[in-house]
Parts: structure tokens; sequence; C-alpha cells
């Protein structure tokens, strides 16, 4: 997101990005609807290729999990290098204490086979067209 306008309880909108109400434009995304409720916004897209290389990783302590996120929003990878290179999404999930798990993707014009049989292939679907 670039920018938004945001609706705050009393009735106020008011205009979020990096240099304009920046506190309140880190903060309103993650927050549910309890600061202000997003009205409209501004993003910036990406062209989407058609398939993506997924990559999972477990983890039995928060600590791994986090310092293993931390290494690859830094494009370094280099807990889990592969081939083809530096994730494009990130995402963690804890199931439990000790059952945690890093998602790395990246987007990719081919079909690539599995690499030490973490890597999986998902094909892309366009949001709304199913």
């Amino acid at each position: 997101m670039v920018e938004f306008d945001a609706l705050q309880t009393l009735g106020t909108i008011l205009t979020c990005s990096k240099a304009e109400n920046a506190d309140l434009f880190r903060a309103i995304p993650g927050s549910f609807g309890s600061i202000a409720v997003i009205t409209a916004a501004r993003v910036l897209c990406i062209r989407a290729e058609p398939f993506v290389h997924v990559e999972v990783m477990r983890y039995s302590a928060v600590a791994q999990l986090t310092q293993a996120m931390e290494i690859s929003q830094r494009g370094i990878m280099a807990a889990a290098s592969t081939a083809w290179g530096a994730p494009l999404f990130i995402e963690g999930f804890s199931f439990s204490a000790s059952d945690l798990v890093a998602v790395l993707g990246r987007f990719s014009a081919e079909e690539r086979a599995r690499e030490h049989g973490a890597l999986k292939l998902l094909k892309c679907i366009v949001w709304g067209g199913l």
C-alpha cells in the first residue's frame, strides 16, 4: 500500500502514507478496525508469473522461526538457500509452541522440478476469477 484514506470513529477522514500520518500508516493495517477503517487505498501492483515456487520450513522454537524470517526478509536466505533465489513472499504460522512453519514463495515463469524435497509448485490464479 502506498497511501490510504482512513475513517476514524469521530468521522474524520485522514490520508495516511509514509510521509503523511506515518504512525497511523504503520498501525492501521494491522489494527483490525480498532483504530480506523480504510475507505480507499492506493496500491502498487506487480505482474504475476504463471507459477509460484513455494518452500516450507518447519521449526520447533519461536526464536528459530523469527530468525529464519528475518534472514528471509533481508533476502539473504542463508538458512534455506536454493537455486531459485530470495523469496518474494514470506509468511509464518504457529500451530503450537513447538510446531512452527515458515513459507517462502517466489514467482516463476516456468515449472521447475522439486529441489531437496522442499520446493513445491503452485499455479497462480487471479483473484475474483474463480
